[in-house]
């Protein structure tokens, strides 16, 4: 009997110090994204990951520290940026030189301007720029296809965010925290920062699925084309008077790679975001009550910031979203709202059609044959030479397209006065 006891409990001790160490690393896990998820919203976001890191190192498979693991990466590209861009910048004009000089010197001492100095001075040419975006737009993949995963997961974040109606250099300046503490005590200790508590379900998901591909589709474009050539315009053009349309259209013909197509593939991600964005999107209207604080008291009176503000689509919005389906496809009709009065377009709305999937399957192989090909004698522009665009609009009505925000453009009157000041 003695003996039988004796085996038991060695049995539960022996379960007990098994499970004991790995209970306390799973508590001390989530202990340490707690604490990274307070800073994350923060000019301390480069520590947060940091305790994000420590977090994993425990618990690979911590919720939260995969969350934030992920949604941190973006901005975590950018250590070292002021240092990285500081031989492209050399090469621009005096006055740009200045103005980062000045930003730099400008930045408080502190976890923040180390973060945007600790780096190389590597970023050189137009193409080191385009290949910094290849970065960016990678880990933005990451984040997209971690929300994708996670979509049936539920879990309350809890955000300290930052005051919209307070500058940036103002956090930057007055919210710092006190290291010598536990990280787990880590809290900004400045009145900046509102603490915020919320759900984040499915609805929530999609929708952040819906914003990350809206980001990526802007890393596209400068991807795809040559920017090499810029530098050499910009320090040709930086406050230059009196330069018209074919000074300037003869300069950037002159650069030859500036516009020429380098990743085609980068173009192609255009309809796999729009495919996966407007799904994401088709989901978050659908569960509006969920995650919009207008159509339900889950959220009301939290504090509007991008999180905590929800996602609210008008009727207007969601009648889009069948139309932007169909644009991924083929040719479709669109109404175009011009922001400026426009005394030729009734209710200031341009209707026109756009073909997005043609211009990705064979997109201009260089981006100077769709600028303006013929001048007046005061070298104002009078023709497209591809009114089309590329292919964009097959209804060949790019002049009149530009002219919704130009209304001047190809018939301006001929003045010794005309001008472009870049």
């Amino acid at each position: 009997m003695k003996i039988q006891k004796l085996t038991l409990t060695t049995g539960i001790a022996t379960v007990l110090l098994l499970v004991a160490p790995n209970s306390f690393a799973i508590t001390k896990s989530e202990s340490l994204a707690l604490a990274g998820e307070k800073i994350a919203y923060g000019p301390n976001f480069m520590q947060a990951a940091e305790l994000i890191d420590k977090a994993l190192q425990l618990d690979p498979s911590n919720l939260r520290a995969r969350v934030y693991k992920a949604a941190l990466a973006p901005q975590m590209s950018f250590r070292g940026i002021l240092s990285r861009i500081k031989p492209l910048v050399n090469q621009l004009t005096a006055e740009d030189m200045r103005q980062y000089q000045t930003f730099v010197a400008s930045l408080p001492t502190g976890a923040y301007r180390s973060f945007l100095l600790d780096g190389p001075e590597d970023i050189k040419t137009e193409r080191d720029v385009q290949d910094f975006f290849q970065v960016i737009s990678i880990e933005q993949r990451k984040v997209r296809q971690l929300f994708k995963e996670m979509n049936e997961k539920s879990i309350v974040l809890y955000a300290n965010t930052p005051n919209p109606k307070v500058s940036d250099t103002a956090i930057i300046r007055d919210c710092q925290f006190q290291t010598d503490l536990s990280p787990e005590k880590w809290v900004y200790n400045c009145d900046h920062f509102s603490k915020s508590q919320f759900p984040f379900e499915y609805a929530d998901w999609e929708a952040s699925r819906f914003w990350l591909a809206v980001a990526q589709v802007q890393t596209t474009l400068p991807r795809a084309y040559d920017l090499t050539g810029l530098v050499a315009l910009r320090k040709q053009f930086k406050g230059a008077k009196a330069i018209s349309d074919r000074q300037a259209i003869h300069a950037i013909r002159n650069e030859a790679q500036l516009g020429r197509l380098v990743d085609i593939h980068a173009l192609k991600e255009i309809l796999e975001l729009g495919t996966e964005g407007i799904y994401a999107l088709k989901e978050a209207a659908a569960n509006q009550n969920t995650i919009c604080p207008a159509r339900s008291g889950l959220r009301a009176g939290t504090q509007k910031t991008p999180l905590t503000d929800g996602f609210c689509l008008s009727e207007k919005a969601q009648k889009i979203i069948p139309v932007a389906e169909l644009g991924l496809r083929g040719p479709v009709k669109i109404a175009l709202e011009v922001m400026k009065h426009h005394p030729q377009l009734q209710d200031n709305i341009y209707k026109t059609s756009i073909d997005l999937a043609k211009f990705v399957a064979a997109p201009p192989n260089d981006l100077k044959h769709i600028l303006p090909d013929k001048f007046d004698a005061c070298g104002n522009s009078t023709n497209l030479q591809d009114p089309s665009l590329g292919g964009l609009f097959p209804e060949g009505d790019g002049i009149n397209l530009i002219r919704t925000t130009f209304p001047d453009f190809a018939k301006k009157k001929c003045s010794p006065n005309t001008s472009r000041t870049f």
